[in-house]
């Protein structure tokens, strides 16, 4: 792809909460933290922001475009297809949605909060996990009280869920604020995917339920875990410093539109069965081995 990921991962339904949550619709880009500014941080607190009522699914991609070998109206065919899709699959979903009717993101994050703050590269003051955006004004009185080492970082939170194996895939964007400047010291973009085992998709409901709040979880430590390798590893430590090398050969797979595509990225780190790695555009993904 001649485009970062990251970009593409940014449909319009994300955009425009970001908007909101910007106040202002500025562009998200990645900031790394400089070591100048980590050594003026005496403390962090962590706000995360949920502000979706419910899992948003997702339906497969025609891949017409593809089949026409790219171009804006094959683009324009697979958005409407796709779009008729996703209306036809709310009758089957309403089911899903009644099996996972008590499934709260919002709570499992907040449940996974303490051990994923416990080891967090920046000692952590406090954390919170919030359903509605703060307003402008709000969010520019938290600023003005980052002084004397104390910093304010928030985090934005969308998720979306894949039915049929029972996909996973959350979207962050964190922003850092310090020494009461209106100017972001930090911030970072942070994709997570996770697919339940073959044998839980499509079994009873308590089993399907469990396994979603599980990977829920999962999702909040690895997105606090990622946000702590983007600070102890930044892709660029100076303002205006070219980033790293990134190895354009495809090497990881990730779930998009009911189909597996090869991602090309720099590694980061590897644990257990799980790669992360940052694409050229800056953004670090944790995927499945």
């Amino acid at each position: 792809m001649n485009r970062p990921l990251s970009a593409l991962l940014r449909g319009p339904c994300l955009l425009l909460v970001f908007c909101g949550l910007l106040q202002g619709c500025a562009p998200m880009f990645n900031k790394a933290l400089t070591a100048e500014n980590r050594t003026r941080v005496r403390d962090v607190d962590v706000q995360v922001l949920v502000p979706q009522e419910t899992v948003i699914f997702s339906a497969d991609s025609p891949n017409v475009s593809a089949a026409l070998g790219g171009g804006l109206i094959g683009a324009i065919i697979d958005a409407s297809v796709q779009k008729s899709r996703q209306e036809a699959m709310s009758a089957e979903m309403g089911i899903f949605l009644d099996r996972l009717a008590d499934i709260d993101f919002r709570g499992e994050s907040r449940a996974a909060l303490a051990d994923g703050t416990s080891n967090f590269a920046l000692k952590v003051n406090a954390a919170e996990v919030l359903a509605r955006i703060p307003t402008k004004t709000a969010l520019d009185a938290r600023i003005a009280k980052t002084k004397s080492g104390s910093a304010f970082m928030r985090l934005f939170v969308y998720y979306t869920l894949e039915p049929k194996s029972l996909t996973l895939t959350t979207r962050s964007y964190a922003q850092m604020w310090q020494d009461g400047a209106p100017e972001r010291s930090y911030s970072g973009s942070f994709i997570y995917q996770e697919a339940a085992p073959a044998t839980v998709a499509g079994a009873a409901p308590g089993a399907e339920a469990a396994a979603v709040r599980e990977m829920m979880r999962r999702a909040m430590l690895q997105t606090l875990r990622m946000a702590s390798l983007d600070i102890n590893q930044p892709q660029s430590s100076k303002p205006g410093a070219p980033p790293r090398t990134v190895d354009t050969k495809p090497q990881y797979m990730f779930a998009m539109g009911g189909t597996r595509v090869a991602l090309a990225g720099d590694l980061v780190a590897s644990e257990g069965n799980r790669v992360v790695f940052r694409d050229k555009g800056g953004a670090l993904f944790s995927v499945q081995k």
